[in-house]
């Protein structure tokens, strides 16, 4: 019994260029991500101004990262207006994410403001992410008591690697006596068998 014959990869896409409904949808699917793009560019606008005041010579956030020449310039903006708000999702998530550094541990009570009342959930994840990577030894019983926030949700599995990390043996038992819970119980079970992305 012979199989039919598949159309070969050129056959397919040229089928989807004769398409036309295909080709509507992609064009709309096209527009829709320009208009974002431009969307949030323009909303990134205050936040990139500052950055070049201050010295950093980024285009956007997202391309603020901790090896970055000029970072020690680029965190008390990053703070400034993680506090201020108002952004959109992705552009708080960008903020979070190039606060996720040791080098940030100096702006740990203004961070840990931040998380303990969060506008927005996309807020309370990005701050839980720039925590993540500010804590150091220092800060292991602040992330302790976070972690035991029950109001805070799931976005306090970001401070079970650091509390493993630098608690050591402590860390260690904070993380499996979590093993338990609801939330938190799968990623500090991975942690503990050593399985996790996050150890």
């Amino acid at each position: 019994m012979n199989e039919r014959a598949r159309p070969s990869t050129e056959d397919f896409l040229a089928a989807l260029e004769k398409d036309e409904d295909y080709q509507r949808r992609l064009a709309e699917a096209e527009a829709e991500a320009d208009a974002q793009a431009e969307m949030l560019a323009v909303a990134e606008v205050p936040l990139t101004r500052a950055l070049h005041a201050a010295g950093v010579d980024v285009e956007s956030v997202w391309e603020v990262y901790p090896k970055l020449a000029g970072y020690a310039l680029a965190l008390p903006v990053l703070v400034e207006h993680l506090e201020r708000g108002g952004y959109p999702d992705l552009t708080t998530d960008a903020l979070g994410q190039a606060l996720c550094a040791r080098a940030a541990e100096p702006y740990w009570d203004r961070l840990r403001a931040i998380y303990l009342s969060p506008r927005t959930e996309a807020e309370e994840v990005a701050v839980a992410i720039a925590l993540s990577g500010a804590a150091g030894p220092k800060q292991f019983d602040d992330l302790v008591e976070l972690v035991g926030r029950e109001d805070r949700g799931d976005s306090r599995l970001f401070f079970l690697r650091p509390i493993n990390r630098i608690g050591r043996e402590r860390g260690r038992a904070v993380v499996a006596a979590l093993r338990d819970h609801p939330l938190l119980g799968a990623e500090a079970t991975a942690i503990l068998k050593g399985r996790s992305p996050n150890e």
